[in-house]
C-alpha cells in the first residue's frame, strides 16, 4: 500500500478507505491534494492498520465513493487491496437500503 501511495504523481487527489462491515475515511472530503502533509497522514495510517474492520463489505464504501463526481477535468481511478474474499459480491445496488 505504501508504495501506491508513493507513486502517486504530485498534484493528483486521493483518500484511504478503508473497509470490512463498516468503512473509514482517512479524510473526511471526497477527496485531499497529494501534498507532503496529506501523505504523511496516510503513511502513519498505512504503518499502523490492521485488518479490525470486520467482514469484507465492499459496496457501501463504494457506495461513498460514487456520491462524489470527481471534479471536471479530472478522472476517477480506484485501487482495491484487501486481504480477503468480498462477502457482498451479488448483493443488488437498488434493493440496499441507503
Amino acid at each position: 500500500m505504501l508504495l501506491f501511495l508513493k507513486s502517486l504523481p504530485v498534484g493528483c487527489h486521493f483518500n484511504i478507505i478503508r473497509f470490512g462491515s463498516q468503512y473509514k475515511t482517512l479524510f473526511n472530503e471526497n477527496t485531499v491534494l497529494y501534498n507532503k502533509t496529506n501523505a504523511q497522514q496516510a503513511e502513519q495510517l498505512i504503518e499502523r492498520l490492521k485488518a479490525d474492520l470486520g467482514g469484507t463489505d465492499l459496496l457501501k464504501p463504494l457506495r461513498w465513493i460514487e456520491r462524489y463526481s470527481p471534479s471536471q477535468g479530472r478522472s476517477r481511478q480506484v485501487f482495491l487491496l484487501t486481504d480477503g474474499e468480498i462477502s457482498n459480491v451479488t448483493e443488488d445496488n437498488h434493493q440496499v437500503d441507503h
